[in-house]
């Protein structure tokens, strides 16, 4: 049976650094792609097109003007017509788990009171999150809502939170859940092989690679974001103040899944 090796300290710290650094690239890149989908969609709404993103995220549609356009147009009108025009981009899942996704997010927004996000502080943003986690676990236990889990319900403020980068500065970011994914899961499943210190007191035996509902995915979720911080405030890790956000530790984690790292 083979055996995990424990990580020299200065191994560990050069693949901290290397996990804050190149998550931060990757999230700059992010940054920038979103920008580019809300120039040319400038009269969607600024929420939607990080949700419509989301789904490209997840690998429930391709990555295409035209589903940005008919999932932006459902969002905005509750057009059917346009809902099922995203069935000419559906990803992995096919298409009723994409339409399902969908009209699960049209209706978690329109539960909850979404604010100015373009002027939203930290805070707000936790909080929004926290709410709509909130209003999705109500709707789905009274079967209004399909198909929707924690990866695809934090992505979207993990997208706004990269964009809105005047926001990195703010510490009380790390609040902000991130979403996982295959390749996070992988990330994180790596370093407890390495035996990593950031792994200790958590148990691998948790990370289950199957999202699942909103409460399947909860204890895997918060496994992770405890072991991000435990990189985040890692003080053997050399790097700037502004540059300890969970935001670049869940980017970097997701290049460490995929090999990359």
């Amino acid at each position: 049976m083979h055996k995990s090796c424990i990580m020299s300290k200065i191994t560990e710290q050069i693949l901290g650094e290397e996990i804050i650094n190149r998550g931060r690239q990757i999230n700059c890149d992010i940054a920038e792609q979103q920008t580019r989908l809300l120039i040319k969609f400038k009269n969607a709404n600024y929420f939607s097109v990080a949700m419509a993103n989301a789904f490209t995220w997840t690998g429930h549609a391709i990555s295409n003007k035209k589903f940005f356009g008919a999932a932006l147009g459902y969002f905005n009108s509750g057009n059917l017509i346009s809902l099922d025009k995203t069935a000419d981009f559906s990803g992995r899942f096919g298409s009723e788990k994409l339409a399902d996704g969908l009209r699960s997010w049209k209706t978690i927004v329109s539960h909850i009171q979404v604010a100015n996000l373009q002027e939203i502080t930290v805070t707000g943003l936790a909080k929004l999150q926290s709410r709509a986690l909130e209003v999705a676990d109500r709707l789905q236990k009274q079967h209004l809502i399909f198909g929707i889990g924690l990866w695809l319900l934090y992505a979207p403020f993990k997208i706004i939170a990269v964009h809105r980068k005047d926001l990195w500065k703010d510490e009380r970011l790390n609040e902000v859940r991130m979403p996982l994914g295959l390749e996070v899961i992988r990330g994180i499943k790596k370093l407890f092989r390495k035996r990593s210190v950031w792994t200790q007191g958590y148990d691998v035996n948790m990370v289950d690679e199957e999202e699942g509902g909103l409460k399947e995915g909860m204890g895997t979720a918060e496994l992770v974001h405890g072991i991000s911080r435990n990189v985040v405030y890692d003080k053997n890790i050399i790097c700037e103040p502004s540059l300890r956000r969970i935001i670049h530790v869940n980017s970097g984690l997701f290049l460490l899944g995929k090999g990359e790292l």
